[in-house]
């Protein structure tokens, strides 16, 4: 073949992403022209907010992506992906959800907050909600290296998976 496997899945992921980065700025760009009919809203309280959800919602897009290679690589079937892709979001988004609220009202308080902190950041949905709940209060550095660390692993599980698979 021309091109690597490793070439054609980032071309992929870019292509996606970048189609994706686009229909976010056009719906996020129309939330930048509140100032010009609303006298309350000023720009300046505005832009951080905006931005901030727009980078992360990117972010989360590129993980979901990665995760959706990831899986459609290991499944033979239409229905075998979704339900894989359904459990994966069933796991990470919900049952993880229900799991940290369970472990915070069963310490009773009694959980150093930093705990309860670190176990969000291991999921990327929990970890797109602190960075645009929190994002002033928590280093910012640190929320943005979560996206990071599960992009870079999904990346290597997902370029793992296609090499080990024939075309």
């Amino acid at each position: 073949y021309p091109i690597s496997k490793a070439q054609w899945l980032a071309g992929k992921l870019l292509g996606q992403g970048a189609a994706l980065l686009l229909a976010c700025l056009a719906g996020y760009g129309l939330l930048w022209l509140l100032p010009l009919w609303s006298s309350s809203i000023h720009w300046q309280q505005l832009w951080r907010p905006l931005l901030t959800l727009l980078v992360s919602g990117w972010l989360l897009t590129l993980i979901c992506l990665l995760a959706g290679y990831w899986v459609s690589l290991h499944v033979r079937s239409r229905n075998q992906a979704l339900v894989w892709v359904l459990l994966l979001w069933l796991l990470l988004v919900l049952l993880y959800d229900l799991a940290l609220l369970i472990l915070a009202v069963a310490t009773d308080s009694h959980m150093a907050p930093n705990v309860l902190l670190w176990l969000q950041l291991l999921n990327p949905a929990s970890g797109f909600r602190l960075l645009n709940q929190h994002a002033r209060q928590l280093p910012s550095l640190l929320l943005y290296l979560q996206p990071g660390l599960w992009l870079m692993g999904l990346w290597w599980l997902a370029l793992r998976a296609f090499r080990q698979r024939q075309l």
